[in-house]
């Protein structure tokens, strides 16, 4: 059985290449994916466990573990004496931590492509840090930078950087150049240490420090629980291995999101993968019946032929999945280097390259192709020993249409049903995420519609030749029969196509639909002439002082202040916005009960449709400050990306940060709109990273970070588009084999090569418009009801342009996928193609 399979996979190179390829391109996605973010887990771990080796335990005031990266209240120095004074602590240091903006020797901004501009205090116990050339800082104008950001800045010892915290811009000078280790950055963050008093100065905490951190002399557990002790309620006394511990959970949870975002495409590369299988193999199956009735004649028994199929299946997916393995080690090779080369480093060291990330990989190829098979299998299993003796891939009749209509409406009607009721209806809290129900539907209407796709194939494949074939061309009209000729094999191969085409026409539809909305938001919502915002990823936001220097402008008339933050509620970590009266002047949300001027202490407003609030109810929030608070609901609001709003007053109690997110600045009505712009640029031009915007400015920067998202979509999609194209050209691979006598019969006849390669071209280009167009379709049926599920905050757009485009592009994929087996076609021997058995 085994040797049969091997011969029979080799004996089909078309098949096995082809079916090679798709399993192969979805396994590397799946393993340089698990491989890359085990890597950066592992990496980070290592650097976690290194920053907190050098002391035994943080004091720091109480915060919720799950608000990992927030910045607790900070300390006073009277705590740090009461902590030295603590018997079985050896020493103790008070340390500073904040976010910071930076601007290099030369006058330009220092930023980064993902992590925050770090500013920390040089520690007196032993760290990871050290100098690697220079000194510590020591004076208060004295910093130190990582390596990683001094080279790419081009800054040296002796240098002169500005830094902006809290306040106004401060001078120093570099006396530093800091690894960390082997690595130059820890992981890609830019790191600025100085002295406690700097830091202190920075971000206003004279007094007062950010954490402690303590070296024991005794047992770790038993001061700690002295610690807590006698600082009581509101502390806490954290081991360094599971403040590390708590770290890496929190890195870990913030690429297990990118992990599974990234799985969910290589998902639809294998769903794809499994509809291009599949026709390969019924396809490989029809052209094979006489060796399988062969088979059945000399007592092959049906279960025999159905593991044959499988084995060969097996062998097909052992192969490519080992292949596939060890591409998608390499492609988390080309993704780590890709990071290094867009400025964002990575820590340095091998791949992670675990038993169970590859078996994983593997196991997925297998198990995806094995499934693809499985009814082509069974299908072979019931050839009739007798009946079977005859040639060709027979059309199926109308019994077998009607089978189909039978299994794929069902199958349609109930993937309909469950999107509808994952998107729309409202679900019991005991059902799991609605996600997962609108997911099956989808998996559901994408498997009924294929199934339907043979019964529609020939009207919709001589609809759409049509035009092809009045064009006069004898290869127009031979390519548009034979398109109709087997319905069931264009229905399936146009299928892969439209999987991927409909998920980038929902892709397409969301996000003109984003666009529409934010256009219409920043027109109909904004009253501010200018925003004023960070620029970058690197900057988290922006001193109070910007506002402040702003606010001495004689052109301007009124300015707002914006901040934002993240809480837990119900366990779940949620956005909140603390803004001045002001801001409620210059955005115009959109009230729907109760009204903004009732904010102040205690209170909040809610989003419409979040956490099921109305006017009076109480919302339970965790903070990074004083933890569990309660808020009462005075309104309630729409138009706005933040779950809740807060005052100002309300927001600086929640959080230790005091950092602006935006300003928003209207000129007085009889000021010049450029003299007060350039009044604005004069006033806060000494501040680093940070852009002026008007109303236009901000809305082409909001629609091009749509833009941005969206192409990454695409790009992630293009994968399995591609394997889409790969089942095309497998599929006409196979045809061109089956048909060789009636291509050597057309040649004979007078058909010259041209009109051959021609010919399987149109063909090519039908299929591939059929899925495009069925693709649209279901793309257009998903968007209309995501967007509508999303409800009033997003009004729905079809972008007909773009859907135009991506048929366009359905149709070039057809001629793409056409050019090898056109060529193979055309060069066929005409006396052994006749000759052919």
């Amino acid at each position: 059985m085994w040797r049969a399979a091997l011969k029979g996979a080799l004996g089909h190179r078309a098949r096995l290449v082809i079916s090679g390829l798709v399993v192969g391109c979805s396994v590397a996605f799946v393993v340089a994916t698990l491989v890359f973010t085990d890597t950066l887990s592992a990496s980070f771990e290592s650097i976690f466990e290194d920053s907190f080796a050098g002391f035994d335990i943080q004091v720091r005031t109480e915060i919720d573990p799950d608000l990992t990266f927030s910045i607790p209240a900070p300390v006073d120095v009277a705590t740090l004496d009461v902590v030295r004074s603590i018997e079985g602590v050896r020493q103790a240091q008070g340390s500073v931590t904040g976010f910071l903006q930076l601007e290099g020797p030369d006058g330009e901004p220092i930023e980064s492509q993902g992590p925050p501009i770090l500013g920390l205090t040089w520690p007196e116990v032993p760290s990871i840090a050290e100098i690697r050339e220079g000194s510590e800082p020591v004076e208060l104008d004295e910093v130190a930078i990582d390596a990683a950001t001094a080279t790419k800045a081009g800054i040296d010892v002796g240098d002169r950087i500005v830094l902006v915290g809290l306040g106004a811009p401060t001078e120093a000078t570099v006396s530093g150049i800091v690894a960390f280790g082997d690595a130059e950055s820890a992981g890609g963050v830019i790191t600025v240490f100085s002295t406690v008093e700097l830091g202190q100065q920075l971000f206003d905490l004279a007094g007062r420090y950010s954490t402690l951190e303590v070296v024991t002399e005794g047992e770790t557990s038993v001061v700690a629980e002295r610690i807590e002790f006698a600082l009581g309620e509101g502390f806490e006394a954290i081991a360094a291995d599971d403040l590390a511990r708590q770290q890496v959970e929190g890195f870990q949870d913030a690429i297990g999101f990118i992990r599974t975002f990234v799985l969910v495409f290589a998902g639809v590369a294998l769903f794809v993968g499994t509809f291009v299988i599949s026709n390969i193999f019924r396809v490989t199956i029809a052209q094979r019946t006489r060796e399988l009735a062969v088979l059945r004649a000399i007592g092959a028994r049906a279960s025999q032929i159905r593991n044959l199929m499988l084995a060969e299946a097996l062998v097909i997916s052992l192969f490519a999945s080992v292949l596939g393995a060890v591409g998608g080690i390499g492609l988390a090779s080309v993704i780590r280097t890709a990071f290094d080369a867009a400025a964002i480093p990575l820590p340095p060291g091998p791949l992670e390259i675990s038993a169970g990330a590859v078996s994983l990989g593997v196991a997925v190829g297998i198990v995806v192709t094995a499934v693809a098979a499985l009814l082509p299998a069974f299908k072979a299993a019931g050839v009739s020993p007798i009946e079977a003796m005859r040639e060709g891939f027979a059309p199926p009749g109308r019994r077998a249409l009607r089978g189909r209509i039978l299994v794929g409406g069902p199958l349609a009607g109930a993937g309909v049903a469950a999107l509808l009721l994952g998107l729309f209806a409202p679900l019991p809290e005991t059902f799991p995420d609605a996600i997962w129900l609108v997911g099956a539907g989808a998996v559901l209407l994408f498997v009924g519609v294929a199934v339907l796709a043979a019964v529609i194939a020939r009207p919709v494949a001589g609809f759409l030749g049509r035009p092809i074939a009045a064009s006069g061309s004898v290869a127009g009209v031979l390519a548009r029969e034979n398109a109709m000729r087997s319905p069931r094999r264009t229905g399936l191969t146009a299928s892969a196509l439209m999987i991927s085409l409909a998920l980038v026409g929902l892709v397409a539809i969301l996000a003109d639909s984003a666009r529409t909305t934010a256009d219409a938001l920043i027109e109909d919502q904004f009253r501010a002439d200018l925003i004023i915002a960070p620029t970058g990823f690197s900057s988290l936001g922006f001193s109070p002082e910007v506002a402040a220097a702003v606010e001495r402008v004689d052109e301007v008339e009124t300015i707002g202040r914006l901040r934002q933050g993240e809480v837990l509620v119900d366990d779940r970590s949620r956005f909140i916005a603390g803004g001045t009266p002001a801001v409620f002047d210059l955005v115009a949300y959109e009230v729907v009960t109760g009204s903004f001027a009732d904010l102040g202490p205690g209170k909040v407003a809610v989003r419409e449709g979040d956490e099921s609030l109305d006017v009076g109810h109480v919302l339970e929030v965790i903070a990074p400050v004083g933890g569990a608070q309660s808020l009462e609901v005075v309104a309630v609001y729409t138009g706005s990306p933040n779950a809740f709003f807060v005052s100002m007053d309300v927001f600086e109690n929640l959080f230790s940060e005091r950092l602006d997110t935006q300003v928003l600045v209207r000129f007085d009505p009889s000021a010049d709109f450029e003299a007060g712009l350039a009044a604005v640029e004069a006033a806060i031009g000494d501040f680093p990273s940070i852009q002026i915007q008007d109303q236009e400015a901000f809305r082409v920067e909001a629609t091009g970070q749509i833009g941005g998202i969206v192409n990454l979509l695409y790009a992630l999609l293009a994968v399995s588009i591609v394997i889409g194209t790969l089942g095309v050209i497998g599929t006409l691979l196979l045809s061109v084999v089956e048909r060789t006598r009636e291509i050597g019969l057309l040649r004979a006849i007078g058909m010259n090569r041209r009109q051959v390669r021609r010919m399987i071209r149109w063909e090519s280009v039908i299929i591939a418009v059929f899925g495009g167009v069925l693709g649209t379709v279901i793309g257009i049926v998903f968007g209309v009801s995501v967007v509508q599920a999303i409800g009033e905050d997003l009004t729905l757009s079809l972008p007909f342009g773009q859907l135009g485009w991506w048929l366009l592009i359905a149709a070039a994929l057809g001629i793409l996928a056409a050019t090898y087996p056109a060529r193979r076609a055309s060069r066929l021997d005409i006396l052994e193609a006749i000759a052919y058995e």
